[in-house]
């Protein structure tokens, strides 16, 4: 199966368990393996390269600072 990735589109080996799926494949010289739950269908998935991940971060905390009730 293939999946895009920074715009290419890659060759993916695909495994299927009950609640979740694995994908392992290659970019640019490097191995990725993904993991997704069964509610994610592996045919949706698109890669892309991220230069900064702060932003990603900064949600994540203030995700965790919510559940937390410190907001």
């Amino acid at each position: 199966m293939s999946i895009t990735v920074d715009g290419a589109e890659e060759l993916f080996a695909v495994w299927r368990g009950v609640d979740h799926w694995w994908a392992a494949g290659r970019h640019d010289g490097n191995g990725l393996i993904l993991e997704g739950s069964a509610g994610l269908d592996v045919r949706a998935v698109s890669l892309r390269r991220v230069a900064d991940i702060e932003p990603y971060l900064q949600g994540r905390r203030a995700q965790l600072r919510a559940v937390s009730g410190e907001v």
